[in-house]
Protein backbone atom coordinates (compact mmCIF):
# COMPACT_ATOMS: atom_id res chain seq x y z
CA UNK A 1 0.00 0.00 0.00
CA UNK A 2 1.61 3.58 -0.89
CA UNK A 3 1.81 6.39 1.46
CA UNK A 4 -1.26 8.20 -0.65
CA UNK A 5 -3.28 5.00 -0.35
CA UNK A 6 -3.05 4.55 3.55
CA UNK A 7 -3.55 8.78 3.87
CA UNK A 8 -6.56 8.41 2.01
CA UNK A 9 -7.98 5.17 4.42
CA UNK A 10 -7.70 7.61 7.00
CA UNK A 11 -9.66 10.29 5.44
CA UNK A 12 -11.97 7.01 4.95
CA UNK A 13 -11.83 6.15 8.69
CA UNK A 14 -12.87 9.67 9.87
CA UNK A 15 -15.27 10.22 7.75
CA UNK A 16 -17.38 6.84 7.45
CA UNK A 17 -20.07 6.03 9.86
CA UNK A 18 -18.67 3.09 12.41
CA UNK A 19 -20.22 0.81 14.70
CA UNK A 20 -20.40 1.00 18.29
CA UNK A 21 -16.62 -0.35 19.63
CA UNK A 22 -17.30 -3.27 21.84
CA UNK A 23 -14.69 -2.07 24.10
CA UNK A 24 -13.03 0.84 25.06
CA UNK A 25 -10.39 2.12 28.05
CA UNK A 26 -7.90 5.54 28.83
CA UNK A 27 -4.27 5.18 28.36
CA UNK A 28 -1.40 7.70 29.03
CA UNK A 29 0.92 8.76 26.21
CA UNK A 30 2.82 11.15 26.67
CA UNK A 31 0.93 13.00 29.01
CA UNK A 32 -1.85 12.88 27.15
CA UNK A 33 -4.90 11.08 27.71
CA UNK A 34 -5.58 8.27 24.53
CA UNK A 35 -9.02 6.52 23.99
CA UNK A 36 -7.94 2.66 22.80
CA UNK A 37 -11.07 1.47 21.31
CA UNK A 38 -11.23 -2.21 20.47
CA UNK A 39 -13.80 -4.70 18.22
CA UNK A 40 -12.62 -7.82 17.49
CA UNK A 41 -9.14 -7.16 16.51
CA UNK A 42 -9.21 -4.10 15.36
CA UNK A 43 -7.83 -1.07 17.78
CA UNK A 44 -8.00 2.26 16.90
CA UNK A 45 -5.94 4.74 19.47
CA UNK A 46 -7.53 8.38 19.61
CA UNK A 47 -6.54 11.82 21.60
CA UNK A 48 -8.87 11.65 24.63
CA UNK A 49 -7.77 14.89 26.59
CA UNK A 50 -4.47 15.65 24.92
CA UNK A 51 -1.88 17.44 27.02
CA UNK A 52 -1.52 21.06 26.71
CA UNK A 53 1.07 22.55 24.55
CA UNK A 54 -0.52 20.74 21.03
CA UNK A 55 -3.53 21.39 19.40
CA UNK A 56 -4.41 17.61 18.66
CA UNK A 57 -8.18 17.38 19.37
CA UNK A 58 -10.17 14.68 20.88
CA UNK A 59 -10.95 11.82 18.35
CA UNK A 60 -7.66 12.40 16.34
CA UNK A 61 -6.68 9.08 15.22
CA UNK A 62 -3.03 8.29 16.23
CA UNK A 63 -3.28 4.84 15.45
CA UNK A 64 -5.32 2.31 13.68
CA UNK A 65 -4.82 -1.69 12.99
CA UNK A 66 -5.17 -5.16 14.63
CA UNK A 67 -4.32 -7.07 17.26
CA UNK A 68 -3.08 -10.43 16.91
CA UNK A 69 -2.52 -12.32 20.37
CA UNK A 70 -0.14 -9.94 21.98
CA UNK A 71 1.36 -8.36 18.58
CA UNK A 72 -0.47 -4.78 17.65
CA UNK A 73 0.36 -4.34 13.73
CA UNK A 74 -0.84 -1.11 11.78
CA UNK A 75 -0.64 2.66 11.25
CA UNK A 76 0.67 5.96 12.63
CA UNK A 77 0.79 8.94 12.28
CA UNK A 78 2.98 12.32 12.78
CA UNK A 79 1.68 15.79 12.32
CA UNK A 80 3.12 19.43 11.19
CA UNK A 81 1.48 22.32 11.40
CA UNK A 82 -0.22 23.00 7.91
CA UNK A 83 0.90 19.87 6.41
CA UNK A 84 -1.38 16.79 5.65
CA UNK A 85 -0.53 13.36 8.45
CA UNK A 86 2.55 11.24 7.23
CA UNK A 87 1.31 7.44 7.75
CA UNK A 88 3.99 4.73 8.77
CA UNK A 89 3.66 1.41 9.75
CA UNK A 90 4.07 0.32 13.14
CA UNK A 91 3.84 -3.02 15.15
CA UNK A 92 4.91 -4.30 18.59
CA UNK A 93 3.94 -6.36 21.85
CA UNK A 94 1.59 -5.69 24.71
CA UNK A 95 4.38 -5.96 27.44
CA UNK A 96 1.31 -6.23 29.71
CA UNK A 97 -1.79 -5.46 29.73
CA UNK A 98 -1.32 -2.26 31.13
CA UNK A 99 2.05 -1.10 29.09
CA UNK A 100 2.05 -1.44 24.64
CA UNK A 101 4.98 -0.28 23.16
CA UNK A 102 5.11 -0.06 18.93
CA UNK A 103 8.08 0.57 17.20
CA UNK A 104 8.31 1.76 13.19
CA UNK A 105 10.11 4.08 10.89
CA UNK A 106 9.04 7.44 10.78
CA UNK A 107 8.73 9.80 8.34
CA UNK A 108 11.25 12.62 7.84
CA UNK A 109 10.26 15.90 6.48
CA UNK A 110 11.46 18.76 4.56
CA UNK A 111 9.17 21.11 5.22
CA UNK A 112 5.73 19.17 4.09
CA UNK A 113 7.39 16.26 1.90
CA UNK A 114 8.63 12.88 3.26
CA UNK A 115 12.20 12.39 2.33
CA UNK A 116 12.63 9.36 4.83
CA UNK A 117 12.16 7.43 7.20
CA UNK A 118 14.45 7.09 10.68
CA UNK A 119 14.39 4.80 13.75
CA UNK A 120 16.20 7.59 15.82
CA UNK A 121 13.32 10.01 16.16
CA UNK A 122 10.62 10.00 19.19
CA UNK A 123 7.44 9.25 16.78
CA UNK A 124 9.71 5.76 16.04
CA UNK A 125 8.84 4.23 19.30
CA UNK A 126 5.47 5.14 20.83
CA UNK A 127 4.29 4.33 24.70
CA UNK A 128 1.20 3.72 25.80
CA UNK A 129 -0.09 2.75 29.94
CA UNK A 130 -3.60 1.68 30.76
CA UNK A 131 -5.17 4.26 33.66
CA UNK A 132 -8.78 2.84 33.55
CA UNK A 133 -11.60 2.04 31.54
CA UNK A 134 -13.47 4.26 29.74
CA UNK A 135 -17.64 4.62 29.79
CA UNK A 136 -19.81 6.07 27.28
CA UNK A 137 -20.47 5.03 23.51
CA UNK A 138 -17.31 5.12 20.75
CA UNK A 139 -16.56 8.51 19.37
CA UNK A 140 -16.23 9.08 15.98
CA UNK A 141 -12.61 9.69 15.05
CA UNK A 142 -11.93 13.45 13.39
CA UNK A 143 -10.01 13.74 10.71
CA UNK A 144 -6.25 13.59 11.04
CA UNK A 145 -5.43 16.50 8.83
CA UNK A 146 -6.68 19.60 11.27
CA UNK A 147 -3.82 21.76 11.53
CA UNK A 148 -4.46 25.15 12.28
CA UNK A 149 -1.68 25.58 14.79
CA UNK A 150 1.64 24.24 15.37
CA UNK A 151 1.62 21.00 16.78
CA UNK A 152 4.70 18.39 18.02
CA UNK A 153 5.52 15.93 15.93
CA UNK A 154 5.02 12.94 17.73
CA UNK A 155 6.23 11.91 21.79
CA UNK A 156 8.95 14.45 22.94
CA UNK A 157 11.79 12.30 23.84
CA UNK A 158 11.89 11.34 27.03
CA UNK A 159 8.93 11.32 28.64
CA UNK A 160 8.45 10.91 32.52
CA UNK A 161 5.82 7.92 33.02
CA UNK A 162 4.03 7.05 36.33
CA UNK A 163 3.61 3.54 37.95
CA UNK A 164 1.57 3.46 41.18
CA UNK A 165 1.45 0.06 43.44
CA UNK A 166 -0.49 -0.29 46.36
CA UNK A 167 1.39 -2.16 49.36
CA UNK A 168 0.39 -3.03 53.06
CA UNK A 169 -0.22 0.80 54.28
CA UNK A 170 0.73 2.88 51.32
CA UNK A 171 1.95 3.05 47.72
CA UNK A 172 5.39 2.46 45.88
CA UNK A 173 5.79 5.47 43.11
CA UNK A 174 7.79 4.88 40.21
CA UNK A 175 8.58 7.14 37.92
CA UNK A 176 10.41 6.15 34.50
CA UNK A 177 11.93 8.02 32.25
CA UNK A 178 11.48 6.59 29.01
CA UNK A 179 13.56 7.18 26.22
CA UNK A 180 14.19 6.57 22.14
CA UNK A 181 16.98 4.32 22.35
CA UNK A 182 17.19 2.71 25.55
CA UNK A 183 20.68 0.93 24.82
CA UNK A 184 22.46 3.98 24.22
CA UNK A 185 20.08 6.09 26.48
CA UNK A 186 19.57 3.44 29.19
CA UNK A 187 15.56 4.44 31.05
CA UNK A 188 16.10 5.78 34.37
CA UNK A 189 14.24 4.32 37.26
CA UNK A 190 13.18 6.29 40.27
CA UNK A 191 10.90 5.11 43.17
CA UNK A 192 9.74 6.00 46.53
CA UNK A 193 7.39 4.23 48.78
CA UNK A 194 4.62 6.91 50.54
CA UNK A 195 3.27 5.11 53.85
CA UNK A 196 -0.24 6.16 54.93
CA UNK A 197 1.45 7.17 58.17
CA UNK A 198 3.60 9.75 56.57
CA UNK A 199 6.58 8.01 55.99
CA UNK A 200 8.44 8.41 52.78
CA UNK A 201 10.73 5.85 51.78
CA UNK A 202 13.72 6.14 49.02
CA UNK A 203 13.73 2.62 47.18
CA UNK A 204 14.94 3.30 43.89
CA UNK A 205 17.73 6.39 42.94
CA UNK A 206 18.70 6.49 39.17
CA UNK A 207 18.19 2.69 38.43
CA UNK A 208 18.63 1.96 34.72
CA UNK A 209 17.25 -0.69 32.54
CA UNK A 210 17.12 -0.97 28.87
CA UNK A 211 13.62 -2.68 28.70
CA UNK A 212 11.19 -2.43 31.82
CA UNK A 213 8.41 -4.90 30.54
CA UNK A 214 6.46 -5.30 33.87
CA UNK A 215 6.16 -4.28 38.01
CA UNK A 216 4.43 -6.56 39.86
CA UNK A 217 3.19 -7.27 43.58
CA UNK A 218 3.10 -10.39 44.80
CA UNK A 219 0.20 -12.36 45.85
CA UNK A 220 1.27 -12.16 49.47
CA UNK A 221 1.99 -8.79 49.42
CA UNK A 222 5.60 -9.46 49.94
CA UNK A 223 7.36 -8.38 47.45
CA UNK A 224 7.37 -6.41 44.33
CA UNK A 225 9.24 -7.57 40.97
CA UNK A 226 10.15 -5.62 38.12
CA UNK A 227 10.37 -7.83 34.94
CA UNK A 228 13.66 -6.10 33.27
CA UNK A 229 16.40 -5.61 30.95
CA UNK A 230 19.24 -4.40 33.08
CA UNK A 231 21.79 -1.74 32.08
CA UNK A 232 25.73 -2.89 32.53
CA UNK A 233 27.05 0.39 31.04
CA UNK A 234 27.96 -1.69 27.80
CA UNK A 235 24.97 -3.10 26.71
CA UNK A 236 22.00 -5.08 28.49
CA UNK A 237 21.27 -7.87 30.40
CA UNK A 238 19.19 -11.05 29.52
CA UNK A 239 15.61 -10.64 31.38
CA UNK A 240 15.65 -10.61 34.44
CA UNK A 241 13.60 -10.03 37.75
CA UNK A 242 14.53 -7.91 40.04
CA UNK A 243 12.74 -7.93 43.67
CA UNK A 244 11.87 -5.24 46.10
CA UNK A 245 11.21 -6.75 49.73
CA UNK A 246 7.77 -4.40 50.99
CA UNK A 247 6.99 -7.36 53.74
CA UNK A 248 7.11 -4.35 56.75
CA UNK A 249 7.92 -1.31 54.28
CA UNK A 250 4.87 0.64 55.58
CA UNK A 251 4.41 -0.51 59.14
Amino acid sequence: MTRKHLYLSALLLACTSLPAMAGSSIWNHNGSQMLLQSSGNSRIITYHNPRPGISARPGQVLFEGRRVGNTYRGTAYTFRSGCRPAPYKVSGRLRSETRIVLRGAAPKRSGCRVIGYTNNSGNSRLVFSYIRKAGGQYQQPSPAYEPDEPQDEGPQEGPVETIIRNINGGQVIFKVQDQDDPVSKPIRIDATARCDNGRVIPIYNNHRTCQLDNIQVSFDNSMIALFEKLYTGSGCTKLHTSSIDITNMCR
